[in-house]
């Protein structure tokens, strides 16, 4: 009996506990550079660094938001939330911080690069300069 009880107690923590920790999940998904380089042609590019840093060089075909800036958000709000995007920046802090955001805001497929452009650069991919 008393095993069965223990039994019971279990199956609900993990009813009751298990929901809660998926559900409504915000996270969002990060990539190595490898991967990264063979997926992000299946959406946008988005190098949330400062223009600055844009310039000097970037991804092919990446579009600059910058994440410091005071109209991120707004910039974010008007893209296509049904596409895939995958976002970097110089380390891949900033970038997992915007990403999070954008998941907030209701993005669904949203991709970090880890360790960001350096990381990329270390894997000998290219640039636009």
């Amino acid at each position: 009996m008393k095993n069965y009880i223990h039994s019971i107690f279990v199956f609900f923590w993990i009813a009751i506990t298990l929901p809660a920790c998926t559900s409504g999940e915000k996270t969002a998904s990060s990539l190595e550079p490898k991967v990264f380089a063979e997926q992000v042609n299946q959406g946008i590019v988005l190098d949330v660094r400062t223009t600055e840093e844009f310039t000097e060089s970037h991804l092919p075909d990446a579009r600059n938001i910058d994440y410091k800036n005071e109209a991120f958000k707004d910039s974010i709000q008007t893209l296509d939330k049904s596409k895939p995007y995958y976002v970097y920046c110089k380390s891949g802090v900033r970038s997992g911080k915007a990403a999070e955001i954008m998941r907030e805001m209701g993005f669904t497929r949203v991709y970090n690069m880890e360790g960001g452009i350096d990381a990329w650069k270390k894997e000998g991919m290219p640039l636009n300069n």
